[in-house]
């Protein structure tokens, strides 16, 4: 197996509710290695979270969500972490 350290962002959808907006997204850790056959972790610059839902966000929440693996990679812990800084309009 080889190992690759790549960048991590959040896959959100949806919108805010009227009136809201996005002021920052911080993810913990922003990078994470994986682990794969070489051919397979060649394929990939970045890994995405699950789905962030935002109609239902109206103050700023941290929220735990996994990431979306390709088959063949593996990492030591999927879960991440997502600050999504909300603010009124």
């Amino acid at each position: 197996l080889s190992k690759k350290i790549v960048d991590v962002k959040p896959l959100f959808e949806g919108t805010l509710p009227s009136g809201y907006m996005i002021r920052s997204v911080r993810i913990e850790p922003a990078r994470i290695e994986i682990a794969g056959e070489s051919s397979a972790l060649n394929q990939i610059a970045s890994l995405t979270t699950e789905p962030i839902a935002l109609s239902e966000l109206t103050k700023t929440t941290r929220k735990a969500v996994l990431l979306n693996l390709p088959d063949g990679i593996t990492v030591t812990n999927r879960m991440v972490f997502v600050n999504i800084e909300i603010e009124k309009e």
